[in-house]
């Protein structure tokens, strides 16, 4: 009988160059820049405002100008590969844009290289660090987004508001509230399941017919 817990849990993502996949990449990096923009103006009215109600500026429009202008100079001079790294946004549309083309792949960490987006390497463990059985029910943890079974809930009953991350090596604490159903991966997992079986069904039936 075919047992999953028993089966590599892994899957190698490969490396990926593509014109469209960077051009869209370019496209939603600028639109970002504009709502970084937009959230920028709303936040130093916000500021200004609260100014004016303890000690007035005389002049708003001066004082808006030069702080506007001084926070955009601090983000442009954030490297580019590292402006949108805890991006929430940005994360979500590669999410996106790699599931859409690799259905079956996991997705993990995107980097830049200079002018070309780069889809590294990297081999995802299904295989959940708490239960060591296949993740069901996963979940991911927006402070490190590693994924766990839905199990790792049960770690918070001694009354902890946080844990450390099961993850060897990782250095987060993760409270409850940071963990949210992970809808794809657990697509990811069932489908990585079904083509395990396939794959073991086919060996069933070679072995039959050799036989």
């Amino acid at each position: 009988m075919y047992d999953a817990d028993q089966e590599p849990h892994t899957d190698t993502r490969v490396c990926s160059k593509d014109s469209g996949v960077i051009e869209m990449d370019a496209a939603f990096k600028k639109t970002l820049e504009i709502y970084h923009r937009i959230q920028l103006q709303q936040d130093l009215l916000t500021t200004l405002q609260q100014q004016q109600q303890r000690e007035p500026v005389m002049d708003m429009l001066e004082w808006f100008e030069q702080n506007y202008q001084e926070k955009l100079q601090q983000r442009e001079a954030i490297p580019e590969t590292t402006r949108y790294t805890s991006n929430e946004k940005y994360d979500a549309f590669r999410q996106a844009v790699w599931d859409v083309r690799n259905p079956n792949v996991p997705f993990g960490q995107a980097v830049n290289s200079e002018d070309d987006v780069v889809m590294t390497t990297q081999t995802v463990s299904y295989k959940c660090p708490i239960t060591l059985r296949i993740m069901t029910n996963p979940v991911t943890s927006r402070v490190c987004k590693h994924s766990f079974s839905d199990a790792i809930f049960q770690t918070f009953t001694n009354g902890s508001p946080d844990i450390e991350c099961p993850i060897p090596g990782c250095d987060k604490r993760i409270r409850a509230a940071d963990l949210k159903p992970d809808a794809a991966l657990k697509r990811k997992v069932v489908a990585w399941l079904r083509a395990k079986r396939h794959e073991a069904s086919e060996e069933d039936d070679c072995d039959q017919i050799a036989v």
